[in-house]
């Protein structure tokens, strides 16, 4: 994950086969909210001219952070056309479970 100072653009994509996640950091939730879903959008636009699909019932958020973090974790969301997704506590990537603690 890469911390990024305002104005940079950054970020990484990651992915295994069909898979394909995307990680941003930044300690402003609005920032965060708007630039997870700007690329969202633009994963989706690229997708659909490829004539793929996002399956938006597996898309999902985790916000992983410190315990000072965690107060502003369900403040970020990620929009997309249809629907709002809410971060989750865990996730399971590669068959690892990922708690937003980190614990």
């Amino acid at each position: 994950m890469f911390h990024c100072m305002s104005g940079n653009d950054c970020g990484q994509f990651v992915g295994y086969v069909d898979d394909r996640g995307y990680s941003y950091s930044h300690r402003d939730p609005i920032i965060l909210t708007d630039v997870l879903s700007t690329k969202f959008r633009e994963m989706k636009s690229w997708m659909n001219a490829n004539k793929l699909v996002v399956n938006a019932d597996k898309t999902h958020l985790i916000v992983i952070g410190s315990k000072n973090t965690q107060m502003h974790r369900n403040t970020v969301q990620l929009n997309v056309e249809e629907s709002v997704i809410l971060p989750s506590t865990n996730e399971k990537l590669l068959g690892a479970v990922i708690s937003q603690d980190l614990k």
